[in-house]
Order: structure tokens, then sequence, then C-alpha cells
């Protein structure tokens, strides 16, 4: 992927600033209370090395040197979103593309992957490259959308049906759910990708909480279903697309392994 390219397939209400007024300029659902919640259970101490990813304002790392002390650079790829950063957080972001992070091999104790792993152009480029810049047992924290109904896909797409799109309704393509995997799915693929999965909490209750804000921000729930639709598209639709998949919230934390696995489970490392 080139340089400075579109990383997310809902990048239109990324850079749009729609989020803004409703997160407080964090772009997710839970806010720093789940940075926070994430953070204690990677067990991340002051002067710990950590690497946001998907980092959007830098808000989120401007939180994390400062409430925890620790050494916390952020990457972005979309430089509208980067030039919106946070004054706190300046000097420690970058752009760059999840798929190819800008950092030198085990140089960070923990990464954070906010709401954003599903939106990832190539979701497993993206872990592989976490798990390139961890140091052997470095931890991993994931916070994102996950299906309760879909197909169980791999991260690796496979052919469409007709009327779909990875699976998906048509109607929900480009969506914020468009990446979104099933949890069994999504722990197979963490599995696979070489990291060893110690902790799944359900907050799909930061979901609730989110279209409430953009509710109360906006007056309605339409601009944030247009934001998403392509031109032409029915916001009607997609929304019945996406709440008829019934999308919940999760954080993990996983363990770099020494050895990823392959899909028979042993390690493709000799």
């Amino acid at each position: 992927m080139r340089p400075g390219s579109c990383e997310r397939a809902d990048q239109r209400l990324y850079d749009g600033g729609l989020l803004d007024a409703a997160t407080g300029g964090l772009l997710r659902p839970g806010g720093l209370a789940l940075t926070g919640r994430a953070v204690q259970l990677c067990a991340l101490r002051a002067g710990a090395r950590v690497v946001d990813v998907g980092c959007g304002t830098g808000a989120t790392v401007g939180h994390l040197r400062h409430a925890f002390g620790l050494r916390a650079v952020g990457v972005e790829a979309s430089p509208g979103v980067l030039g919106r950063r946070c004054g706190e957080a300046r000097g420690a972001l970058v752009q760059g593309q999840g798929a190819e992070l800008p950092l030198r091999a085990g140089s960070a104790e923990g990464v954070l992957l906010e709401c954003c792993l599903s939106a990832m152009a190539e979701p497993a480029r993206v872990l592989a490259e976490c798990r390139r810049v961890l140091e052997p047992g470095g931890r991993l924290a994931v916070t994102d959308l996950f299906l309760r109904e879909g197909p169980a896909r791999p991260l690796h797409r496979g052919p469409a049906r007709a009327g779909e799109v990875d699976g998906l309704p048509a109607a929900a393509a480009g969506s914020c759910v468009a990446g979104a995997l099933t949890r069994d799915a999504l722990l197979a693929s963490l599995r696979r990708g070489g990291f060893a999965v110690e902790v799944w909490e359900d907050h799909s209750r930061a979901l609730v909480e989110l279209l409430a804000g953009l509710l109360l921000a906006h007056g309605s729930l339409r601009p944030f279903w247009e934001g998403q639709c392509a031109p032409g598209g029915d916001p009607g639709a997609l929304e019945r697309a996406v709440r008829g998949l019934r999308p919940g919230y999760f954080l993990l934390v996983a363990r770099k392994e020494l050895h990823p696995r392959t899909a028979c489970g042993e390690s493709d490392e000799r």
C-alpha cells in the first residue's frame, strides 16, 4: 500500500469529524476508560514502550504518556486526522500504515489497536506487523466490533456470493462492520498469527453509549449512516443490514508467542 493511501474501509466517516463531538476526539467507543482497562490487563508499567496503531488525533497517546507514564507513540495513516492532532501528543505521532509500521522489530512492550483492526484494508498484515514490533512476550490489546450473527470468515477473505460482499449483505459494504468478524473467527486468526489470547471481555454497552452520544450531538443517527454509504446508497438499507448482524464490542489481550502457528497448529519456524 503506497504511503498516505486510504487504509480504513470507513475512511469517509473517520475523516469527516462526525464522531468528534460524540467521542471527545477519540473516534471510537469506550473512551479512555476502556484504554485504561487495556493498560491494566497488559500489565504495562511506567516507562514501557507502547504503540497506538490507528491513533487518530493522538488523544490516547497523550493520555498514555501523562496518566500512566508510558513511552507511547502513535501511528496514523490519515493526514486529515493527523491535522487535528492533540497538542499533548504532537511530537509523538507519525504518519504510517498499520500494514507497514515505521518501527523497529522488537521495539515495543505493548501495542494497542483500538477500533481500527476491523476497518483496516489488510488486517492480517496489520497483525503481522504488530507481532513484528513487539518484543517476545509483549502484549497486543484490541478493542473493536465483532459480529454475533454473520459468516465465520477469516481475516483472509474468500470470494463473495451473489448479493454479498465478503460474506456480508451488500448493503453493509464499506460500513463500520464491513471488516468485523465473529468472536471465534477472530480468536482463530490471532492464534494463527502467532498470538496467545489471554483475555476477552464484552463491552457492547460502549456501542449503545456511542450511539446515544451521536444522537445528542446531531439530533439524529442519519448522518452516521449516510457517512458510511457509497454515493447513491440507501442509509436505511445500511442501517437494517448492520442491525441484522447484531454487532457487539470487545476488548481482548493477547501475548506474542515465540513461534507463530500454522493452520495445523505446528510452528512454522525451525
